[in-house]
């Protein structure tokens, strides 16, 4: 008598109770990708905004006379430059990556080891990384070509410096 009982309630109420699970599934899927997509939006203004601040200091830098440029690490974002200028921008402003992106062919004969820091191009680095890299840089030069470098800073902002490797006669 309980299972038919239990049996009659059960084929009742299994059409509610499946439909308010698939309803609470579904306003936790819209939750979730709601606060998602807000944490990616605040995260993506953040970095537009430091992209402009990046972008204000090398151009101010080259405005001063600065002639080439290599960003040290990951410190330039290239994400917000257009696909269409990325190419023409890096030849006019002279921006040369390294790393990976060391050989791609705007960089041919242009940047090949730290020699080509010395008196040639700038760096662009973040503060907290220039405080271990450029001694780094500088022994490096020093050990590996036996020169002896200045690091002098050609621009600046609150978290960027452009830093120009001169030899000491």
């Amino acid at each position: 008598l309980i299972y038919i009982i239990y049996s009659s309630i059960d084929k009742i109420y299994q059409p509610i109770s499946n439909t308010i699970f698939i309803i609470l599934i579904g306003c936790l899927i819209i939750v979730f990708v709601e606060e998602n997509y807000k944490t990616w939006d605040k995260d993506n203004n953040f970095r537009k905004v430091e992209f402009s601040q990046q972008e204000e200091l090398v151009f101010a830098c080259f405005k001063k006379g600065t002639t080439s440029l290599i960003p040290f690490g990951s410190a330039f974002s290239i994400e917000f430059f257009s696909p269409f200028a990325i190419t023409s921008t890096f030849k006019e402003k002279k921006i040369y990556y390294c790393g990976w992106l060391a050989r791609i062919p705007l960089n041919f004969s242009r940047y090949e080891s730290y020699l080509d820091l010395v008196d040639r191009h700038a760096i662009f680095i973040n503060k907290e990384d220039a405080q271990w890299a450029i001694p780094a840089i500088q022994i490096s030069i020093k050990q590996n070509y036996g020169i002896l470098t200045s690091s002098k800073l050609e621009c600046e902002s609150e978290k960027y410096m452009i830093v120009k490797f001169d030899r000491i006669r």
